[in-house]
C-alpha cells in the first residue's frame, strides 16, 4: 500500500527502502524468487539516487536470493559490488555482511579456504561495530565451514561460541539454526544420541518462529541420524518431508543436498533402483549449481547403487567422476590442515573405488584391475606429505614479505608458550574450564598459524611455479625397487582389505579379512606387547612375573593370528627379501619386524630372515629419493642431543653432572603421575641411560667431527640454530611428548630451565621441525611414540616423522611405544656399531642391532627390540 503513495509523491528514497522493505518480508516468507525482484528495482533505484549505502546494501540482499536459487556466479558479482560501494560510501556494516556471504558461497563450493578468510574478515568488521548478533552468525558459519572439511570438533567449538552469544541476545531464529549445525557435528562424530536433542532442541524453537526453511534442514537432519545409525527406514519419511518443503521454497541446493541424503537411505535399505532415482535427481540440481563437493557425494552414492546392481563398470565411471571432483576440492585449500580433514572425510570414495577395481580383476584378471586398485591406494594416501615434499625442495619463503615471515615466528612462539601453558595447567589437575579456555586458544592460535602458512604459500613466487608430484602408477612404483626388495601395500576396508605384494618385475594381489577383525586382532597385539611399561608399577616381583608371563602368553598367540591374516598369504613371495611396507590404519601401530610366518613351532620373527622398512607411500618415497637424489653428504659425522635438564630440583642446576638415579624408566611423561606442587611444573624424571647412550654412540664414531650435545646445551635454541645441519646422523635421546589430537604439538623434550634454574621453552614440536633445514642421512628419535601422531583416514600418522622428511631427513628412525630406557641404549650403540664401524647401511645395522637384542637373554621380548622402526631410503 505505502509503495504507489511514495511513488506517486515522487519520494524515491522512500520508495527505494519500501522496495528493499518487501524484498525482506518475502524472504522471511520463504519466498528467494519475489524477493529477488524487489531487491532488483531497488538496486536500479539506488543507482538513480547516488546512495552507496543504499546500493550496497540492495546488492548484498540480491547476492543472497541468488545463491538460493542456485545462480552462484551472479550473486557473487552482487557481493563484491556490495563489499565496493561499502568501503567507498563508509558502511562498515554492508561490507562485513558481503564479506560474510562471500565466505558461504565459497565455503558451499567445498572451497573452505577461501570461505575463511572472508570470514576471517567478517569476523574482524563486526567485533569493530560490537555487534553481537552478526558475530554469532560470522562464528556459526566458520563452524560449518570446519565441519564441512573433516574438522568436527574445532567446528563444534566455533558452532558452541555462536549459540551462547545469539542465547544471550534471544535471537531465537539463529538459534535454531546454530542447533541445526551441532546436530550435523554430533551426528558426524557418531553422537546419535546428542544429535536428536540438538534437533528435538531447535524444532521446539521452530513451533515459536514457523521457519519452514529451518524445519526442512531439521527434518534432513533427524532422517540422516536415523540412516547413519542403521535405521534407514525410520530416515524415509523424514527425509522425504524435507525435500517437499525445500522444493516449496525453491532452495536448490538444499533439495539436492537432501535428495541425494534419501538416496543413501535406498541404498542402506539394498533398494538400488530407488537410490538410482534420488541420485540422479540430486546430479541434476547440484551440477547446474556448481556444487562440486555435494556432486562427488552424489555420484558415490550412485556408483554403490549401480554395484549392488552388478555393473561394476557403471559403478567405477561414477565413482571415478566423484574422485576427480574430491581431488579438485582438495586441491584448492592452501591450507595443508584443512586439505588433511577434507581428504580424512571423503575416505569411505577411494575405499570404495579401490574394491570396484578389484572386484572386477576378480571376475577378469586378464584386464589387471589390481594394478589400477595399487594406484588407487597411493592416489588416497598421504597426499597431503606428497605435496608437502614437493615443495620442500624449494625455498618457500624467498620472495615472501618479511612482514608475514615475522607473523608467523611469533605465532610459532606464543602457540608454544600456551602449549607448554596447557601441560602445567593438566600439571596440577586445573578445573575443566580453565584447561576448555586454554584450549580454546590454542586451537584460535593454531587456525591463525596454518592462515599465515596459506598465505604465505600463496605469495611465495616459487611456490607458484611449483607442479605438485602427482601418484604413482605399477611401472613407476617398480622402478623404485630392486630384485631383493618386496613393496607390501595394505588397504583396510568395511567389507574386505586388500594386498598387494609389488616386486620390481610382479605384482600380486590379495584379499584379506575386513577392517574391524584386523583391528581386533591388532589391539591385542599392541597391548600385550607394551604391557611391560604398566606392569612394572605392581607391588612385588611374584606379581609382575606372573603378569609378564601372561602378557607373553597374549602376545604370542595375538601375534600369531594376526600374522596369519595379513601375512601368511603372501608368504610364499617373501623369501629373504628386504620388505618395504606401506601400512593402512591400525596396521600403522604394528612392529612388522615382530610378526611371524615361520613354520617351526618357536616364534620366530620377521626380522630374522627381513630387512623391514616403512613409507607411508611409495609416491612420497619416490619424491623424497628424488629430492634428495644429489645431495652432498653433511660436512660432519654425527650429532647426539641427549639428557636434557627438566628440573630445578636437578643437581646439575647447582653445577654437579653427576647422574642422579640409576633407576630404569620409560621414555615418556605423557602418563606419568604429575607433580601437583604449587610450582605447577611437570613431573619429568631425568633418564640416566641416555647420558650413557649418547657416550657409547660417540665412542663408536670417529673422533674430530661430532657433538656431543648434553644437560643444559641439549636446548631448543641449539637445536633450532642451523647447528644440527652439519652433520650426516643426528640422534636425540630424551623424552618424547605425543599429542594424539594436534599433530604440530607433539614434540621432543630437550632442557627445560639453563644453568641458573630460570625456565625455558625446551619443547622441539613437530611445527618447528618443519622449519628446520636438516640435511641428514639419519635422524634418530630415541625417545617414546615418536613414531606415532595424530591419525587422519587416508593421510596416516601426521606428527614428528614426517616432520623431519620434510626437514630433509633422508631416513627416521622412530618408536611405536613408550621405550625402556637402559634397552634403547643397548640398542642404539648397537645400531651405530653396525653404521659407523661395520660400514653397514642404516636399514641393515638397524636389523643387525635388533637381531642381536633378540638373542640377548635381557632383552629378548619384542617390547625390547621391535618399537624402533625406519622410515626412509634403505639404499
Amino acid at each position: 500500500q505505502a509503495l504507489p503513495l511514495f511513488e506517486a509523491a515522487g519520494d524515491n528514497y522512500r520508495r527505494a527502502l519500501t522496495l528493499l522493505a518487501i524484498g525482506i518480508a518475502y524472504y522471511q516468507l520463504n519466498d528467494a524468487r519475489k524477493a529477488l525482484d524487489y531487491f532488483d528495482r531497488a538496486i536500479a533505484l539506488s543507482l538513480t539516487l547516488k546512495d552507496r549505502r543504499l546500493e550496497a546494501g540492495a546488492h548484498t540482499w540480491a547476492g543472497g536470493m541468488r545463491d538460493i536459487i542456485g545462480d552462484v556466479d551472479k550473486a557473487l558479482d552482487h557481493y563484491h559490488q556490495a563489499i565496493k560501494l561499502a568501503r567507498n560510501g563508509g558502511s562498515r556494516f554492508a561490507e562485513g555482511s558481503a564479506l560474510l556471504n562471500i565466505g558461504k558461497i565459497y565455503s558451499d563450493l567445498a572451497d573452505w579456504q577461501q570461505g575463511l578468510d572472508f570470514y576471517g574478515q567478517a569476523l574482524a568488521v563486526y567485533k569493530s561495530l560490537t555487534d553481537a548478533t552478526f558475530e554469532a552468525q560470522t562464528l556459526n558459519n566458520i563452524g560449518v565451514a570446519y565441519s564441512r572439511s573433516g574438522e568436527q570438533e574445532k567446528g563444534l567449538d566455533y558452532l558452541q561460541q555462536a549459540l551462547t552469544l545469539q542465547r544471550a541476545g534471544q535471537d531465537k531464529n539463529s538459534q535454531s539454526r546454530t542447533l541445526i549445525n551441532i546436530a550435523r557435528v554430533y551426528r558426524l562424530m557418531g553422537q546419535y544420541e546428542k544429535a536428536r536433542t540438538s534437533c528435538t532442541q531447535a524444532q521446539a524453537i521452530q513451533k515459536e518462529t514457523n521457519n519452514r526453511a529451518h524445519q526442512a534442514d531439521t527434518l534432513e537432519e533427524i532422517g540422516l541420524t536415523y540412516s547413519e545409525e542403521g535405521q534407514p527406514d525410520k530416515a524415509v519419511d523424514y527425509l522425504v518431508q524435507a525435500i517437499q518443503l525445500q522444493h516449496t521454497l525453491g532452495n536448490l541446493r538444499r533439495e539436492g543436498v537432501i535428495l541425494a541424503s534419501l538416496g543413501e537411505a535406498y541404498n542402506r535399505l539394498r533398494q538400488p533402483d530407488k537410490a538410482t532415482e534420488q541420485f540422479t535427481k540430486a546430479l541434476s540440481l547440484l551440477q547446474e549449481i556448481g556444487d562440486l563437493s555435494n556432486t562427488a557425494r552424489a555420484l558415490e552414492g550412485l556408483a554403490r547403487a549401480e554395484n549392488s546392481r552388478g555393473k561394476l563398470d557403471d559403478a567405477r565411471k561414477h565413482i571415478e567422476e566423484s574422485l576427480a571432483l574430491i581431488e579438485t576440492v582438495r586441491t584448492r585449500a592452501s591450507n595443508l590442515q584443512m586439505r588433511s580433514a577434507y581428504r580424512a572425510s571423503v575416505e569411505n570414495a577411494y575405499e570404495f573405488y579401490i574394491d570396484v577395481l578389484m572386484q572386477e580383476h576378480a571376475k577378469d584378471p586378464s584386464q589387471r584391475r589390481d594394478a589400477e586398485a595399487l594406484q588407487a591406494s597411493e592416489r588416497g594416501r598421504a597426499r597431503n606429505l606428497l605435496d608437502q615434499l614437493g615443495e620442500s625442495r624449494i625455498n618457500i619463503r624467498q620472495g615472501v614479505d618479511a612482514g608475514l615471515l615475522q607473523k608467523q615466528r611469533e605465532l610459532s612462539q606464543v602457540l608454544n608458550a600456551k602449549a607448554d601453558r596447557e601441560m602445567q595447567l593438566r600439571a596440577r589437575k586445573a578445573s575443566p574450564e580453565d584447561l576448555a579456555t586454554v584450549r580454546r586458544e590454542i586451537s584460535t592460535l593454531e587456525d591463525e598459524y596454518q592462515q599465515v602458512q596459506a598465505t604465505i604459500r600463496q605469495s611465495s613466487p616459487q611456490y607458484a611455479a611449483l607442479t605438485q608430484p602427482q601418484p604413482l602408477g605399477l611401472k613407476e612404483i617398480q622402478k623404485q625397487l630392486d630384485a631383493d626388495t618386496l613393496l607390501l601395500e595394505y588397504s583396510l576396508g568395511r567389507e574386505r582389505s586388500y594386498l598387494w605384494a609389488v616386486g620390481p618385475n610382479s605384482l600380486k594381489s590379495f584379499v584379506l579379512p575386513k577392517q574391524e577383525e584386523v583391528e581386533k586382532v591388532k589391539d591385542r597385539v599392541y597391548e600385550s606387547l607394551t604391557a611391560r611399561s604398566v606392569i612394572k608399577s605392581l607391588e612385588t616381583p611374584a606379581q609382575r612375573a606372573s603378569r609378564i608371563a601372561q602378557a607373553d602368553k597374549d602376545f604370542e598367540q595375538a601375534v600369531s593370528e594376526l600374522s596369519r591374516m595379513i601375512l601368511a598369504p603372501v608368504a610364499r613371495e617373501l623369501g629373504n627379501k628386504r620388505l618395504v611396507i606401506v601400512a593402512d590404519g591400525a596396521l600403522q601401530y604394528v612392529p612388522f619386524a615382530a610378526l611371524s610366518v615361520s613354520s617351526v613351532a618357536t616364534y620366530q620373527p620377521l626380522i630374522v630372515d627381513h630387512q623391514v622398512i616403512s613409507v607411508p607411500s611409495v609416491s612420497a618415497f619416490a619424491v623424497q629419493r628424488e629430492n634428495l637424489a644429489n645431495r652432498e653428504p653433511a660436512p660432519k659425522t654425527l650429532a647426539v642431543v641427549a639428557d636434557p635438564v627438566f628440573s630445578t630440583s636437578d643437581p646439575r642446576v647447582k653445577k654437579d653432572v653427576s647422574q642422579n638415579s640409576s633407576e630404569t624408566s620409560t621414555r615418556s611423561f605423557e602418563h606419568l603421575p604429575a607433580n601437583t606442587t604449587t610450582t605447577a611444573q611437570l613431573s619429568i624424571p631425568r633418564l640416566p641411560f641416555t647420558r650413557s647412550e649418547a657416550d657409547r654412540i660417540l665412542a663408536v664414531a670417529r673422533a674430530g667431527s661430532n657433538l656431543k650435545a648434553l644437560d643444559f646445551r641439549a636446548n631448543r635454541a641449539m637445536a633450532t640454530s642451523g647447528e644440527l645441519s652439519k652433520y650426516r646422523y643426528v640422534h636425540f635421546a630424551t623424552h618424547g611428548y605425543l599429542d594424539t589430537t594436534r599433530a604440530g604439538l607433539s614434540a621432543i623434550v630437550l632442557s627445560l630451565f639453563d644453568e641458573q634454574g630460570k625456565p625455558q621453552d625446551g619443547f622441539l614440536r613437530t611445527h618447528d621441525v618443519y622449519n628446520l633445514k636438516l640435511p641428514a642421512e639419519l635422524v634418530v628419535l630415541s625417545a617414546c611414540e615418536t613414531g606415532l601422531g595424530k591419525d587422519v583416514r587416508g593421510e596416516g600418522l601426521e606428527g614428528l616423522t614426517r616432520g623431519f622428511m620434510y626437514a630433509g631427513a633422508r631416513r627416521v628412525v622412530v618408536s611405536l611405544w613408550n621405550v625402556n630406557d637402559k634397552a634403547t641404549a643397548a640398542l642404539m650403540q648397537r645400531l651405530y656399531t653396525g653404521m659407523l664401524r661395520n660400514n653397514k647401511t642404516p636399514a641393515a645395522a638397524l636389523r643387525a642391532a635388533q637381531i642381536e637384542m633378540l638373542r640377548t637373554t635381557q632383552w629378548q621380548s619384542p617390547y625390547y627390540w621391535a618399537p624402533f622402526v625406519m622410515q626412509g631410503e634403505w639404499k
